[in-house]
């Protein structure tokens, strides 16, 4: 009889330790479950209007685990997403307060913008304006010790010849977008007055280029010239995903990428 107590006794500890396991196993498992999902939006749903300008910092908000169908990407302002845009802020861009940052907002929608003006200074420097494709190959074939160099006047001389003096003003000016949902969250700014000059922004935005195609074409160029102009090692991935994001929502039904580019804009919320 006692060998029998003992065996229950042994037999109520292996389960105990069995369902202490089991619980653990659970837990990681919701909180692995958890990380990999994206956040549940908060907020309003995006009008039309919204929705586009959603489209002009796409990338950025998707890299950023944000829904396009929603107002700033589906992020409430509370304390945690107050103090995390106030720190992206200061570590991405170096802006610390509102003067900071409506002084980059002015940068980046100046006519020439911010990177496109350092791209079109860099394509007079070297000298590639007025290249024909035959003279650049040549000229390109020079430098190919140093690769670099090489994409970086590849990117460009291509972005010139396709946009001129726009070459990757959507660069410039989607970032500029994105930013002041950043100024909103970090409650620098009120929502209407991000809202409003997002607005102003994507109306500067839209007699630049024809179409959603054109716009994410001048962007892609803006990235690789940022890329390529750091001082960082070379990321080729995170190219390739910037392309992915495009290509994805240009397929998804709901997309900003689905709106006619040139709808008329104007405040609808």
């Amino acid at each position: 009889l006692e060998s029998i107590f003992i065996f229950i006794d042994d037999l109520g500890k292996c389960c105990m330790e069995y369902i202490t396991y089991l619980v653990i196993g659970l837990v990681l498992i919701a909180v692995a479950w958890s990380f990999f999902q994206k956040p549940k939006p908060e907020g309003n749903k995006a009008t039309p209007a919204i929705l586009w300008m959603n489209g002009t910092c796409a990338v950025l908000l998707t890299l950023n685990q944000r829904n396009l169908n929603y107002v700033f990407g589906g992020v409430a302002k509370k304390k945690q997403t107050t103090e995390l845009a106030k720190q992206n802020l200061i570590k991405h861009w170096g802006i610390h307060d509102l003067e900071e940052g409506n002084a980059m907002i002015a940068e980046l929608t100046s006519e020439q913008g911010l990177h496109n003006a350092l791209l079109l200074k860099y394509v007079d420097e070297m000298q590639l304006l007025g290249l024909s494709r035959q003279d650049f190959e040549r000229h390109n074939q020079k430098i190919t010790s140093n690769i670099k160099h090489q994409q970086l006047d590849r990117v460009s001389f291509d972005a010139t010849q396709e946009f001129a003096d726009q070459a990757i003003l959507a660069w410039d000016l989607g970032r500029a977008v994105y930013l002041l949902s950043d100024f909103y969250l970090a409650g620098m700014i009120t929502k209407e007055d991000a809202l409003q000059r997002s607005l102003v922004i994507c109306q500067k935005i839209q007699p630049l280029f024809n179409s959603w195609h054109d716009f994410n074409r001048s962007y892609i160029y803006g990235f690789r010239f940022w890329l390529y102009s750091t001082e960082t090692e070379l990321k080729l991935t995170a190219d390739q995903n910037t392309i992915k994001i495009i290509e994805k929502l240009e397929k998804q039904a709901h997309s900003p990428f689905q709106l006619d580019w040139n709808m008329r804009l104007e405040k609808d919320w």
